[in-house]
């Protein structure tokens, strides 16, 4: 059996190669031997995925393709600490370890809220459906709706609370500032 851990000393001057080898779709792959476009290849058509979480997002909120793409654009528009964005990017592919997920994995027996105690706990759950939650929506909604008092639109009746906390204003409305909008939403 070969070591896997080299414990020789390397020199700078002295040259070396890496020698990894993959296989993907049942073809070999020697990476010593690989350009730095056919590894790229590789990664993007062989081995990343689209996170699952943008699939729900869109279908909840009946979000197209590219108009779900500039959402990031949204999220990211003004400075703000490291744990808020990486909050964000959880969130937008929603990689919470739920009860649902950990009870997949084997790590809690039941899937139900533990805020609640009586709902599965799945990511919908936790931003939207909690009954905990009523009283944060409401309070959300009501300041939607000082937000939007002098909105002159008929997109208004298209805004979902909901949807804003977890996608941020999509539309340009006359009256309102989305711009400062989505800043404090996403802060």
């Amino acid at each position: 059996m070969e070591n896997t851990v080299n414990t020789d000393i390397h020199r700078i001057s002295i040259p070396r190669t890496i020698d990894i080898s993959i296989i993907c779709k049942n073809v070999h792959y020697d990476l010593k031997l690989c350009s730095t476009k056919t590894l790229y290849t590789i990664m993007l058509e062989n081995i990343v995925e689209e996170p699952v979480g943008i699939e729900l997002w869109k279908s909840e909120f009946d979000v197209s393709s590219e108009a779900f793409s500039k959402i990031w654009e949204h999220v990211n528009m003004y400075w703000k600490p490291s744990n808020l964005v990486e909050l964000d990017f959880r969130c937008y592919i929603t990689v919470f370890f739920t009860n649902v997920k950990l009870q997949k994995i084997g790590l809690v027996d039941d899937n139900i809220c533990k805020v609640c105690c009586s709902e599965k706990e799945d990511i919908l759950h936790i931003f939207m459906n909690c009954d905990k939650l009523e009283d944060f929506h409401n309070y959300l909604s009501s300041l939607l709706v000082r937000i939007f008092e002098n909105c002159d639109s008929d997109k208004i009746s298209l805004v979902r609370s909901e949807e804003l906390l977890i996608l941020g204003l999509r539309r340009h409305m006359k009256g309102v500032n989305d711009t400062f909008l989505n800043y404090n939403i996403y802060n």
